[in-house]
């Protein structure tokens, strides 16, 4: 009897785990697709083109791709350990001014968007509450891949905290600049760098 008990609690214990990954996994791709989709509506909405609407146009891109990422885990990434000579306030300042430097400098090259379509191509679920969804960016041309990396927040709501185009990664190229650049300098210098690059993308 108790054999069968514990079979039985197994089998459930199982189907539990299952259930919690195929819905993980739905609720990954859901974020990627609606996401994709509200960006790739302001671009096709006719009422924000032109360069006379390109302030408020990337402005609400902005705000749908924040919403979705976690800004201070990335930057967390990117200085990797040159973390620990950050204060609390200049981590947090850099947090601001490094996002918005991801946004100005790739931001350029979303806005070419002409027919291209998110193919989402597989979802994997990771330990340590992870997952990677592969898509691939298709176009009347050609297919760009692009992996999104996400992890599930205290709140359980999944982020977004790394993309790879075409296999480089965002952040590891940025860790790779900044860890070079702090070597020798320090943070307070390294936010005004990136302010200047701010300035000059804008």
């Amino acid at each position: 009897m108790r054999y069968f008990l514990r079979k039985a609690l197994l089998a459930l214990l199982l189907f539990s785990l299952g259930s919690a990954w195929a819905d993980d996994q739905q609720v990954a791709r859901q974020l990627i697709e609606d996401t994709t989709g509200k960006v790739i509506s302001i671009l096709r909405d006719a009422s924000l083109k032109g360069d006379a609407k390109r302030e408020e146009r990337r402005a609400k891109m902005r705000e749908v791709l924040l919403s979705v990422t976690d800004a201070r885990r990335v930057g967390l990434l990117t200085l990797g350990r040159q973390r620990s000579k950050f204060s609390e306030a200049q981590l947090q300042e850099f947090t601001e001014v490094f996002s918005q430097l991801v946004f100005v400098t790739y931001i350029a090259n979303v806005e070419k968007y002409t027919d291209e379509k998110v193919n989402i191509l597989n979802v994997e679920i990771l330990p340590d509450s992870k997952a990677c969804v592969t898509t691939k960016i298709a176009s009347s041309t050609r297919e760009t891949p692009a992996d999104f990396s996400l992890f599930k927040d205290e709140k359980g709501a999944w982020k977004v905290y790394d993309v790879k185009v075409e296999g480089v990664s965002l952040v590891t190229n940025y860790r790779s600049q900044f860890s070079e650049s702090l070597v020798n300098s320090t943070p307070e210098k390294l936010i005004a760098e990136l302010r200047q690059k701010v300035k000059e993308n804008e």
